[in-house]
């Protein structure tokens, strides 16, 4: 009776390790089908080293492309439509659009494609994809998702490009140089979906794309240069008490890196000279009686302001230039008791940002 149990035993395990090796046999079916598509090729890199920010880029703009990337993807034998199909929720919207590209030549689903979150202050990347003769946004869509078909016996070409850009303020605002180094991978996979939009199968990556690149964007350095390499101004017109102040001095600002319109560029004066002792709103000069008054007009602005020498310049950068006017008035305090008849007296004034001595 023993040996007849043992038996019986013997026999269960053995029905228990059969159902379990037809139960692993379906499961590894299911989940490792053959796929129907075959693309060429099935995956590139893009590499976008070149970012040029140019001086006086508006939001919107443009600052760094891929090529367009061309390949074929042929299917046959599929029993049911299948699509690519991209899941886009994990993007996150800039706000900024870019208009469809001019080649393939076809509509869009929208009227425009937003760029997406790129991980660098003010730079966006937008996705656009070609299928079907129509452009779709593949960075940022209002379903979360992207289904394009493809054919069930047949080839189709299809189409992808990446834009860099400009979202905003580039950059943190540090003032120092900062370097963008990015690692993105796009893709799109083979599926077969419901009328509701939810996946039956997916049969894995379809294609895909690594977009890498690696730039420093410059932090923006603005130096001062003047027309003129002297400027002088008569003394006698100073002890005559008329005060003539001298030509405008034209001080030119030229500015690189990357530097929004309408920035405020800071100019501090220094002067060989110093403060005039009499009276520190002046300027000093190679003789202690004479003092210097100095006004200033930036740009286009005719509005004229006192420059104190422990004040400073704050002039608008437009497309990375300025211009500073500078206007000089000798001056000797009432009382002082000294009149200066020497016309070499000497005046030196220079403007500096920390980026010049």
């Amino acid at each position: 009776m023993k040996s007849i149990l043992t038996l019986l035993e013997i026999l269960s395990v053995m029905k228990l390790k059969l159902f379990i090796s037809a139960s692993l046999l379906l499961v590894s079916g299911s989940a490792f089908a053959e796929k129907y598509c075959q693309t060429t090729p099935p995956s590139f890199s893009i590499n976008i080293e070149s970012i040029n920010i140019l001086p006086g880029a508006k939001v919107g703009d443009i600052v760094g492309q891929s090529v367009l990337q061309q390949k074929i993807t042929k299917c046959s034998g599929s029993p049911t439509s299948e699509n690519a199909y991209t899941d886009t929720r994990q993007n996150v919207g800039t706000g900024i659009y870019i208009n469809w590209p001019s080649y393939p030549v076809g509509p869009g689903y929208t009227q425009n494609c937003e760029a997406m979150e790129s991980g660098f202050p003010g730079l966006g990347i937008a996705w656009v994809n070609f299928n079907s003769g129509k452009w779709v946004c593949a960075s940022i869509n209002p379903d979360g998702r992207i289904n394009r078909g493809l054919p069930r016996d047949g080839e189709r070409t299809i189409y992808d490009q990446i834009f860099l850009v400009k979202t905003g303020v580039v950059g943190s605002g540090s003032g120092e140089s900062e370097l963008f180094d990015f690692n993105k991978t796009f893709q799109f996979d083979e599926v077969v979906i419901n009328r509701d939009g939810s996946i039956i199968n997916n049969y894995g990556p379809l294609y895909t794309m690594t977009l890498s690149g690696r730039t420093e964007i410059q932090a923006p350095i603005c130096t001062a240069l003047s027309k003129s390499d002297s400027f002088n101004f008569a003394t006698e017109d100073a002890v005559s008490k008329s005060y003539t102040s001298s030509p405008l001095q034209v001080i030119d600002i030229n500015c690189s890196g990357v530097i929004e319109n309408g920035t405020l560029a800071s100019f501090k004066p220094i002067s060989d000279y110093g403060m005039f002792l009499l009276d520190n709103n002046y300027f000093a000069t190679s003789d202690s009686g004479v003092g210097v008054n100095v006004e200033y007009t930036a740009n286009d602005d005719s509005t004229s302001h006192t420059l104190t020498p422990s004040g400073d310049i704050k002039v608008p950068i437009t497309n990375n230039k300025a211009t500073i006017n500078l206007k000089y008035t000798p001056y000797i305090k009432d009382g002082s008791g000294t009149y200066p008849l020497d016309k070499n007296i000497q005046f030196n004034l220079k403007l500096n940002n920390g980026n010049q001595s």
